[in-house]
C-alpha cells in the first residue's frame, strides 16, 4: 500500500505547482490561466477541527493522455517515499474526504498580486491565517486514505 503523508507546507506547495511549468512558453501559460486556479479553504479534520488548506484545481480539457480523467481534479502537494510530489484526485472525492467548508479560488494574476503585496505563498485572508495559529504539534492533517489517485508528478519533474 502507498503511504502518502503531508508535508505540512501546503501553501508553498500549491504556489510552488505553478513555479514547475514554462511560464515563458505563451502556450503552456494561456493553457494554465484557462484551466487552474490557486484555492485555499478551510477543511475539518476528523475530529471536526477547522484547518486551512491550499491546493490546486484544473478543469481537465481534451487530453487523449487524460481521456479517463473526470472534469475536474485537485492536485495537492504529498510526501511519497521521501519525495515531494504531487498527487491528482478527484474534486467531489476531495471536498467529501477533506470536509471543505469553505473556499477561495485564485486566478494567475490574483494570487500572484497577493503574493508579490504580502512577501509571502499565503494565506492571504484573515479567515484562513487565524487557523493557523496554535495548530497542534504532531498532528496528520491531510493523509491520503481510500483516494484513487489519478496521477502524480515529483517536485523535480518526474513523473510517477
Amino acid at each position: 500500500m502507498t503511504t502518502i503523508q503531508p508535508t505540512h507546507s501546503c501553501f508553498d506547495d500549491a504556489m510552488e505547482f505553478f513555479e514547475m511549468f514554462d511560464m515563458d512558453n505563451a502556450v503552456v501559460r494561456a493553457d494554465m490561466v484557462r484551466t487552474l486556479r490557486l484555492v485555499h479553504g478551510v477543511c475539518l479534520s476528523s475530529e471536526g477541527i477547522g484547518y486551512a488548506h491550499g491546493w490546486v484545481e484544473e478543469v481537465v480539457e481534451a487530453d487523449p493522455d487524460r481521456a479517463t480523467w473526470p472534469k475536474h481534479v485537485v492536485w495537492q502537494g504529498m510526501m511519497h517515499e521521501g519525495r515531494r510530489a504531487y498527487f491528482a484526485v478527484e474534486r467531489d472525492w476531495f471536498y467529501s474526504a477533506y470536509r471543505v467548508k469553505h473556499r477561495t479560488a485564485y486566478r494567475m494574476e490574483q494570487f500572484a498580486a497577493m503574493n508579490l503585496s504580502s512577501g509571502h505563498y499565503g494565506p492571504w485572508l484573515a479567515k484562513y491565517r487565524s487557523l493557523m495559529r496554535g495548530r497542534a504539534e504532531g498532528r496528520v492533517l491531510g493523509r491520503i486514505e481510500g483516494a484513487s489517485l489519478l496521477g502524480m508528478v515529483f517536485a523535480d519533474g518526474a513523473e510517477g
